[in-house]
């Protein structure tokens, strides 16, 4: 009776493990727990005092990582623009190169599940 306790502990430790493992490896999320995580877009220009303009706009319906990047990358596959998000808080600060106006923005996430709340300029 102790062996079939120990082989039921030790299968739990391993599908524990496993679990754990999947987890890290493709990304605890709402949307795709299942698929890795979206690959980042990053800016061809990463240093922020080359942009004129800073944003911070709400967004509705992100609720994850995976999430959180794939708004990132809507915006980040625009030339001139860098976003960085903040998951906590649903929002991302948009750095900008020219001025933007909300529906610009609103048009970068067109045909995503993600919705702009709020769009506001930010001083420099």
């Amino acid at each position: 009776m102790g062996t079939v306790y120990f082989i039921i502990a030790v299968l739990s430790v391993g599908l524990l493990v496993w679990y754990v493992v999947n987890k890290l490896g493709h990304g605890g999320s709402c949307c795709s727990g299942h698929e890795a995580a979206p690959k980042r877009i990053k800016p061809k220009d990463r240093d922020l005092s080359n942009y004129a303009y800073r944003y911070a706009v709400g967004v509705e319906g992100m609720v994850c990582t995976n999430c959180l990047r794939r708004v990132e990358n809507a915006f980040n596959s625009n030339e001139g623009i860098y976003a960085k998000g903040s998951l906590e808080n649903k929002t991302v600060r948009l750095y900008s190169k020219r001025e933007l106006t909300r529906r610009e923005a609103v048009g970068m996430l067109d045909g995503s599940s993600y919705t702009i709340t709020g769009f506001m300029e930010e001083e420099k």
